[in-house]
């Protein structure tokens, strides 16, 4: 990369002020608004505002191409995760970046704020749902596999299990041992 002509004082200036003007830009901030905030925080005089389209050529868009590159790395990890994880923890983790980037932005709009924070706060809902949803069917797995244990135990079912007559009559008389009066038939597609 070469040296910036002497005259062009955005590209001049030191990194940390050119990374703070790059960032007002990329916000969305126009060039007249960043004109007078490089004037009155950084002390320096912009005499046109072409100048910040140099900056942003030279600047910026290398600025936005690594994030945008960056992004792409993220998608690509969270979508590698999202097959081991379910989807809305990608999701979220998405969400949450975006409002991160959105709230970082002084010139953000507010409609975009709240879209973004609406569906980040959907999302954790969702995700604590589908959580509560696990929890729930786990709960039911040990009590059933519990049950099915202390039936397998239980001499009377296995001498039901093994005795004669037919599956049907089997199965009523197992589940009326093991459930109790609140037992019901299973249906045809079950007992075959």
């Amino acid at each position: 990369m070469r040296k910036p002509r002497s005259d062009a004082v955005l590209l001049n200036l030191p990194e940390e002020q050119q990374c703070k003007l790059a960032d007002w830009l990329l916000s969305g901030m126009p060039y007249h608004e960043a004109k007078v905030l490089v004037e009155k925080e950084f002390g320096v005089p912009v005499k046109s505002l072409s100048s910040f389209g140099q900056f942003w050529s030279e600047v910026c868009q290398p600025a936005l191409l690594a994030r945008r590159a960056k992004s792409a790395g993220m998608a690509e990890a969270v979508s590698g995760e999202s097959k081991a994880a379910p989807f809305g923890v990608a999701t979220l983790k998405l969400l949450d970046q975006k409002a991160f980037e959105v709230l970082q932005n002084p010139s953000a709009d507010p409609n975009e704020i709240k879209a973004v924070l609406g569906l980040f706060v959907k999302a954790q809902g969702e995700l604590r749902q589908r959580e509560a949803l696990g929890l729930e069917k786990n709960r039911f797995q040990r009590e059933t596999c519990g049950l099915f244990i202390k039936w397998v135990a239980n001499e009377e079912a296995k001498a039901v299990a093994l005795g004669a007559g037919d599956n049907s009559a089997k199965i009523e008389q197992l589940g009326r041992m093991m459930f109790g009066e609140d037992w019901e038939e299973p249906s045809e597609k079950l007992k075959s």
